[in-house]
């Protein structure tokens, strides 16, 4: 690994696909966020946009020797490569149509609804929707996969469907895209694009979402914020939570 950035090897890594790095040691765990004082914090030569430190406690530490198995694992994320570089997410996600995960951005596709009739864009889009891939598709057999059936919109809304990569909107350029969306003001619910937001670009909001109203009322955490717009401690609180009832 001499002569090459952390970031570098784990990108590495990500590319071959197995999430290991150069030293051969076991895939990077997950830790349990901490209001307390162990922090680690990512290299200076760590992409900006990711936070300057996390909160971790080791449950299962990755193996000695293993730089980038230490770094993802503390900050609960992954790599992935894309057209922008390396950039980390957090999958896996669940497809809003067949509810299974999807495991890598590169088995995600994004998609929305166009009812766009005129010269006017702002409040025409609709039906944001985070699905996967055909290839990836529990359901690839099928004509629509998991996607939108496009016939079937147009017929009862005059609605085309325009869609793209997952890639395309994790990463700075991705996030800039949505929030682009939010400025023109393109969607008639600006709440589909905020949670797409968050989803993709928040770490463990995506594993902690459809447990949040369940784990408020055990007593799991006290909200302190808008609804759904919640700090990693809150989101941890959420996961830890979710755990002891996985456990129970």
């Amino acid at each position: 690994m001499r002569g090459r950035s952390l970031w570098q090897t784990a990108g590495a890594a990500e590319r071959r696909g197995v999430g290991q790095c150069e030293a051969t040691c076991q895939p990077p765990r997950k830790g349990k966020v901490l209001t307390g004082p162990n922090q680690c914090r990512p290299p200076p030569d760590a992409p900006s946009h990711l936070p300057r430190f996390c909160r971790v406690v080791p449950e299962t530490p990755p193996q000695p020797g293993c730089p980038c198995g230490i770094l993802l694992y503390a900050l609960n994320m992954h790599l992935t490569i894309t057209q922008g570089g390396t950039v980390a997410v957090n999958p896996p996600w669940k497809c809003d149509q067949c509810g299974h995960p999807i495991q890598t951005v590169e088995d995600g596709w994004v998609e929305w609804l166009n009812g766009m009739t005129d010269e006017r864009s702002e409040g025409t889009l609709h039906e944001l929707r985070l699905v996967h891939h055909r290839n990836a598709s529990p359901h690839r057999e099928r004509a629509t996969a998991c996607y939108h059936d496009e016939d079937e919109w147009f017929r009862t809304n005059r609605y085309t469907v325009a869609d793209l990569p997952l890639s395309c909107f994790v990463g700075p350029d991705g996030l800039v895209t949505l929030l682009a969306w939010l400025a023109d003001k393109r969607f008639a619910d600006p709440n589909q694009v905020l949670e797409m937001i968050k989803r993709l670009h928040v770490p463990n909001y995506e594993a902690a979402r459809l447990s949040f109203d369940a784990a408020i009322a055990g007593g799991a955490f006290e909200p302190r914020s808008t609804p759904t717009y919640y700090d990693q401690e809150e989101l941890a609180a959420v996961l830890e939570w979710m755990r002891e009832q996985d456990a129970s």
